[in-house]
């Protein structure tokens, strides 16, 4: 998967309703989190928004904010 790829996979896991924002296809989201991480650890270990990727990744953020910082990252 190219890193094109991922964005744009990345950008499509966000429901938006009028006052709740959910993930949609949880275990997919789940993968593509999976993938996108060994995609950077593969391409820029030790680089620093690789170590961002996976605190963000890890963290306690609402799921609508997790995905676009992830997103960002990539």
């Amino acid at each position: 998967m190219t890193l094109e790829e991922l964005i744009h996979k990345g950008e499509q896991f966000i429901w938006r309703g009028d006052i709740v924002h959910a993930v949609t296809k949880p275990l997919e989201y789940a993968k593509w989190q999976e993938t996108a991480l060994m995609f950077l650890q593969n391409n820029f270990p030790g680089h620093p928004q690789t170590k961002r990727f996976l605190e963000i990744l890890n963290g306690n953020r609402k799921a609508e904010n997790k995905r676009n910082s992830l997103v960002g990252i990539l």
